[in-house]
């Protein structure tokens, strides 16, 4: 396929239906067919919004793959937000992560993401996982206790938001009380990430986007104090020598948000599929080979990230069209990774299938900094519930975030685990 896209496809009428749908207040328990019509209809869509009042909408895997690895298309820079999302510097939450080496470019981006990356890389991370063993051993036992009764339990709120905070609390050092406390509050910051975030939601975060700033402030002034061999500890003074205390706080807040709220949400949206697939979910209980080949599946099929934006740097052209500088591109990944041109049979969910998470942790430059660490989570966790509760059931539909433009995932997911193994 030619990345160059003919300009009459950009002007569907229904197409910009369905973008205007995707900002939806209320939730799509299955956006994908409405994804695959935009494909189909608009491979690339000229788009307005009161966020980006310029740009297009790429929905293809190969358009959204060139877009990652572009760089011509940044993220979008703190400058362009104060004209995008004006007041957003308000809100100690959203200044932190949008200063956060997410959102820088070229040699800056490189030496932080070196940094950070440096305790996150694939070999680093496999040395944690006896760790995080017994953290889901411990939350599994918790969740057993739970469901003794016969009750449901909400797999969301008792399982998939503390592992995901533990784990992270794991990284960062802090004892579990702390990881969990910090998990609840970063969660309801969790609206920062929608690009259309509304504006009661950035009020609501302040609250406890201050309480996690103010504990990384003293986070990093322990670990100054009393340095331990730790990776706050090496930041802290990394940091404080070639940066500043400022951008360290920065980048763990982006830690804290990228550590609990898309691994806790694969996790919710993993079990979901695996309840309504009981065939799939017997095949990665019995089969041990497969946990790699079924977490890229899960990854691939329903993507915590639905919508990735860029925006261009300068003047360039892209698909056969002509951007300008500040105009935003929004790679809609969800769409991309059920690409038929890039997987057969997209819409079908296969835990034997060759492993590839599509674009479900972007790409490029940008490509996801805690994949690996997300990766081991998943792959601890899912053959472990389900061998310790074969017969897990839906206990009542999920509930799935709102608005979830951005964002995927289910805010409840209520289960019985009927019969328990010791």
């Amino acid at each position: 396929m030619s990345l160059t896209i003919r300009q009459g496809s950009v002007q569907s009428a229904e197409a910009r239906r369905i973008f205007l749908r995707m900002f939806r207040t209320e939730p799509l328990a299955d956006p994908y067919p409405m994804y695959a019509r935009l494909r189909a209809l608009a491979p690339v869509l000229s788009i307005r919004h009161p966020r980006f009042p310029r740009g297009y909408l790429v929905s293809t895997q190969e358009l959204c793959a060139a877009l990652f690895r572009d760089p011509d298309f940044t993220p979008i820079t703190s400058a362009a937000l104060d004209t995008l999302a004006p007041g957003w510097r308000d809100n100690p939450f959203a200044t932190a992560m949008h200063s956060s080496l997410m959102f820088s470019s070229g040699a800056a981006h490189r030496k932080l993401r070196a940094a950070v990356g440096h305790f996150l890389g694939p070999r680093v991370v496999e040395q944690r996982r006896a760790e995080v063993v017994e953290l889901a051993d411990s939350l599994l036992d918790g969740v057993a206790d739970l469901g003794r009764s016969g009750e449901p339990v909400d797999i969301a709120e008792a399982l998939a938001l503390p592992y995901a905070s533990l784990v992270t609390g794991l990284l960062l050092g802090l004892d579990p009380q702390e990881s969990l406390r910090l998990g609840r509050l970063t969660r309801q910051c969790g609206a920062i990430l929608e690009m259309a975030c509304p504006v009661e939601d950035y009020k609501d975060m302040l609250e406890p986007a201050g309480e996690i700033i103010e504990a990384l402030h003293l986070l990093v002034e322990k670990r100054r104090l009393q340095p331990r061999e730790d990776m706050v500890s090496e930041l802290t003074r990394l940091y404080l020598s070639e940066h500043d205390r400022e951008q360290l706080i920065n980048d763990l807040v982006l830690l804290m948000i990228g550590g609990v709220e898309s691994p806790a949400r694969t996790v919710g949206l993993g079990v979901r599929l695996l309840l309504e697939r009981p065939e799939q979910a017997r095949i990665l209980r019995e089969d041990p080979t497969v946990v790699h080949r079924a977490v890229a599946e899960i990854i691939r099929y329903d993507p915590a990230f639905q919508l990735i934006p860029r925006m261009a740097s300068k003047p360039t052209r892209f698909a056969g069209i002509d951007v300008l500088p500040g105009d935003v591109m929004l790679a809609c990944v969800a769409a991309a990774n059920r690409d038929p041109d890039y997987v057969a049979d997209p819409d079908r969910f296969d835990v034997t299938r060759p492993a590839s998470i599509g674009l479900g942790m972007a790409g490029g430059p940008h490509y996801c900094l805690g994949a690996a660490m997300g990766q081991l989570q998943m792959e601890v966790l899912f053959p472990r519930l389900l061998r310790r509760f074969p017969a897990v059931a839906a206990a009542g539909a999920p509930v799935f975030r709102a608005p979830g433009t951005t964002l995927r995932g289910c805010d409840h997911l209520p289960v019985r685990l009927h019969q328990v193994i010791r």
